[in-house]
């Protein structure tokens, strides 16, 4: 059988196809972005903080404004 004779026993490439093709098509973008999401929501910067002294001073004087 070749393929013109199997065309004809199946039918073209009809709205029941381009439907199909079509929600395959949206779900395989959404997981892709899906994918995209998780690598860079998922990241974790790296970052440090320094302590310096004057800020824990500064803290407690924060600290008595907020009580007077």
């Amino acid at each position: 059988m070749d393929v013109d004779a199997a065309f004809l026993v199946v039918g073209e490439f009809g709205p029941y196809q381009k439907r199909a093709v079509a929600v395959l098509v949206v779900t395989q973008v959404y997981m892709a972005f899906q994918a995209m999401l998780i690598v860079l929501v998922g990241s974790t910067p790296e970052y440090h903080i320094e302590q310096q002294d004057d800020a824990a001073a500064g803290h407690q004087e924060l600290h008595q404004r907020h009580l007077h």
